[in-house]
């Protein structure tokens, strides 16, 4: 069975600004989307997020052209960051705590 089947939500690719910011903190950490989903998202961020670390993902989400910008705010949990050399960024996967229905109008749009 492959990976994409065990997952619980359909996954979209995607690149958007984001950044995380740790809960009780006002340090943002800057980082790209990669992959979307319903229930987190894979970015990569230029600092190593820990693992089970809450905080607030902010997604710069651009619809129809540039002018265009919308900007989400989710809480969310840290599930792995890991060095991604060649880049040298961390590859972290985000899960959602809890996703508000603007956001869920705009996922459904991309699927």
């Amino acid at each position: 069975m492959s990976e994409e089947n065990l997952r619980e939500h359909r996954r979209v690719h995607v690149v958007w600004r984001a950044v995380f910011r740790p809960k009780g903190s006002t340090h943002n950490i800057r980082g790209k989307t990669s992959d979307l989903s319903m229930g987190g998202v894979a970015a990569y961020f230029e600092s190593q997020l820990q693992v089970g670390q809450l905080g607030t993902l902010y997604l710069e989400v651009v619809k129809h052209g540039v002018l265009n910008k919308q900007f989400l705010e989710i809480e969310c949990a840290v599930v792995y960051s890991t060095l991604v050399g060649h880049i040298n960024a961390f590859r972290t996967g985000i899960k959602f705590k809890a996703v508000n229905p603007e956001f869920v109008t705009i996922l459904n749009k991309l699927m």
